[in-house]
């Protein structure tokens, strides 16, 4: 049996990512009006704060997630994500799959498993956040991570620390060789404070990483190599020449 540590990590960001955009604004977006939203967005640098005033209102209402999980699955795949996992299952042995996401736990993994992509995935990093369907409300309860100093990230979560408590806990992956599949600005703390000249940044072309990497502001802070995809299949090209 091969080795853990001989595995390739493959983290991926969620929001911008795997979606071709961010499913907690659509949910929102959707469900709220403009009043709710300024409410609910008065913070918008705490996700997880924003979240669990949500779902307290949306309980208030008398709402459950049976009437939000359509609104999920509605959110569009980005373009070759489909043959990108295909392909990801099919190499599955060499492979160590990461979702490392700013976004709660719950919306996130409910998609992957309509999707039926779960499987795909060996350890995921976000927001914590328990659903009980056995009981009446059916609402999700946000939870929160211990406070961060990091000046980069959202105040919820720091991709840093979450994936440094990762290693901490599996240790045999302190070595490997990791593809960081991202688009956004909250993917620049790991890509610039953990990413080494042997790992991979693979960013999505024109979003807010791409953005920031024009400026020599951050992008002299970066160790790993970027290369940047318009759609997701691209990206098996760069693991095989890459491994």
């Amino acid at each position: 049996m091969e080795k853990a540590n001989d595995k390739t990590l493959l983290l991926f960001d969620f929001d911008g990512t795997i979606t071709d955009g961010d499913i907690a604004h659509t949910l929102l977006e959707s469900t709220l009006n403009m009043e709710e939203l300024q409410y609910v967005f008065a913070d918008r640098t705490n996700y997880a704060k924003s979240m669990d005033k949500y779902c307290k209102l949306m309980k208030s209402k008398g709402k459950t997630m049976d009437d939000i999980n359509p609104i999920l699955e509605s959110v569009k795949l980005n373009d070759g994500i489909e043959e990108l996992f295909a392909y990801i299952k099919e190499n599955k042995n060499k492979y160590y799959v990461i979702l490392i996401t700013g976004d709660d736990l719950y919306i996130t993994t409910y998609y992957l498993k309509f999707k039926k992509f779960y499987d795909l995935f060996d350890y995921f990093i976000g927001i914590p956040a328990t659903y009980d369907k056995n009981i009446d409300d059916k609402m999700v309860t946000i939870q929160f991570l211990p406070p961060h100093t990091c000046e980069l990230c959202d105040k919820s979560l720091c991709k840093t620390n979450e994936f440094l408590k990762f290693l901490d806990k599996n240790p045999e992956f302190k070595n490997s060789k990791i593809f960081y599949v991202c688009d956004g600005w909250n993917d620049y703390c790991l890509s610039k404070n953990y990413l080494r000249d042997t790992d991979f940044i693979l960013a999505r072309n024109g979003f807010s990483f791409w953005k920031m990497m024009q400026k020599e502001e951050y992008n002299k802070n970066i160790k790993s190599k970027i290369l940047y995809w318009n759609f997701a299949k691209e990206i098996i090209d760069f693991i095989k020449k890459n491994e």
